[in-house]
């Protein structure tokens, strides 16, 4: 929480809710990790931006079956980004298998006021396929989604409301 400028290199956290998640955080760089098979996110960004999101691999991210509770997939990601996350680089992550591939939501506050947003960041050469819901799902906001991989999810980009 409030990290600025640190590095999060060659990492593994399987099998647990989530892998790593950055809370307020800048200018941190997350590469070469391993954050796969759990049960809600691989990487969750909460309020963070100018962060880097490389080469890392995300995979299987994806919540169970719960009859009456929520489907399968339902609010997993394999990578989270939401309330104000903006100006990240993204490239050539492994975001296979989750509930989402790329999960973006610009968050509550742009929601109630109409302002704000989780913009201007980059996806480039992901591999988003065989999510659960959508290889990239990206709401509210304004960002760029170039030459990325979304094989076989039920949709291979979503983008609600944003431009």
């Amino acid at each position: 929480q409030d990290v600025k400028g640190a590095e999060v290199r060659e990492n593994v956290a399987a099998g647990g809710m989530n892998g790593l998640m950055l809370v307020r955080s800048t200018g941190v760089v997350v590469r070469d990790n391993n954050f796969s098979f759990n049960s809600g996110l691989g990487i969750g960004l909460y309020r963070s931006s100018d962060d880097t999101i490389v080469h890392n691999r995300l995979d299987y991210n994806v919540r169970g079956y719960s009859h009456g509770r929520y489907a399968r997939g339902q609010d997993s990601a394999d990578l989270l980004l939401f309330e104000q996350s903006s100006r990240n680089f993204v490239a050539f992550n492994s975001l296979t298998h989750g509930g989402d591939g790329i999960f973006l939501w610009a968050g509550q506050s742009t929601m109630d006021s109409g302002t704000g947003g989780a913009n201007d960041n980059i996806f480039y050469g992901n591999d988003v396929s065989y999510a659960t819901a959508n290889g990239v799902e990206v709401t509210f906001s304004r960002n760029d989604i170039i030459g990325n991989r979304a094989w076989g999810s039920e949709y291979g980009v979503w983008g609600g409301y944003s431009f």
